[in-house]
């Protein structure tokens, strides 16, 4: 009788222990800040729209900075960027307008890494 007993103690404080350890993780996930990608990817699409309206890379920057208490540089902006580019391009979607749902067109690259294929096929990308 006494083995029983001494079991469904250890299963009871087992179960206590793992209830405590479940109820702090869960509290420091709710305390945990979502990371630069995360709140970029949740941005992105504002971002793209800003940019294709003419605001300058470095005031999208400046303003994604301000709001999100964030500390990009212009690289770092540009691989971000760029990921969330490619990834969207994987899935075959493009960001669209979060106003009026409609495509946002890639810019072509300039400059030395753009290729003639490479614009060609961000104007076919164009709405």
């Amino acid at each position: 009788m006494k083995i029983k007993n001494d079991t469904a103690t250890d299963t009871k404080a087992k179960a206590e222990r793992l209830a405590k350890l479940q109820r702090k993780i869960d509290q420091a996930l709710s305390k945990k800040t979502p990371g630069v990608e995360t709140t970029f990817s949740e941005a992105y699409e504002l971002i793209e729209m800003a940019m294709k309206q003419g605001l300058s890379q470095k005031d999208v920057i400046a303003l994604v900075n301000d709001t999100y208490d964030l500390k990009l540089h212009a690289a770092s902006f540009r691989k971000l960027l760029k990921d969330e580019r490619s990834a969207l391009g994987a899935d075959g979607k493009s960001a669209l307008c979060p106003t009026c749902r409609h495509p946002l067109a890639l810019q072509p690259q300039a400059g030395p890494e753009a290729t003639a294929n490479d614009i060609t096929a961000n104007e076919k990308m164009v709405a």
